[in-house]
């Protein structure tokens, strides 16, 4: 019987170090799309640090599936949520936010494109409000081109995004939240 209950919870450890395993893992978040002609947006994400092929979440090349009509229900009426320690739960949510963007890299972010108003001092307008963006990022990870056009009205472009988020380290700054807004209060 002892063995038994040995081999179990060696068991459950070697699962819960391979479950860490995996999250210690960065997942890539890629995306692709394009405007113009033909518009087209597509979601890869890459699973285990990229040991095997991303996977394609979204692509709008793809058809959809139907979708039934299901008939509408009237909406409840819900109470407003305000438990004892709301207020403090709100005042922690910029310090997770802050926490969880500290944790993705952005990877590469790449813009190419055309644009025009039809107009060409509001083009002119539009493009020196945007002129900061263009020559104010001196990275080599991204790289916005854009071009005013004009003479005529248009909007094309390619824009290619990637992140990488490991989920391990998304950890620390939520149970930070959680302690911060449920824990106990000083």
């Amino acid at each position: 019987m002892w063995l038994a209950v040995q081999i179990l919870l060696f068991l459950l450890l070697a699962l819960l170090l391979a479950i860490l395993a995996l999250a210690a893992l960065p997942v890539r978040f890629a995306m692709t799309g394009e405007i113009g002609a033909a518009a087209r947006l597509r979601l890869t994400i890459g699973l285990l640090g990229g040991a095997i092929p991303a996977l394609t979440i979204y692509d709008s090349a793809k058809p959809g599936k139907p979708r039934e009509k299901k008939p509408r229900k009237e909406p409840k009426r819900r109470k407003a949520w305000r438990g004892k320690g709301s207020a403090r739960m709100a005042g922690e949510v910029p310090a997770l936010l802050r926490g969880l963007l500290r944790q993705i890299e952005l990877e590469e972010f790449r813009l190419n494109g055309r644009f025009g108003t039809g107009d060409p001092a509001d083009t002119g307008a539009v493009f020196g409000m945007v002129s900061p963006l263009l020559y104010g990022l001196p990275t080599r990870r991204v790289s916005i081109a854009l071009k005013p056009d004009f003479n005529e009205a248009c909007l094309d472009g390619r824009l290619r995004a990637a992140l990488r988020i490991t989920p391990i380290a998304l950890l620390p700054p939520i149970l930070r939240f959680a302690w911060r807004a449920f824990g106990p209060v000083r």
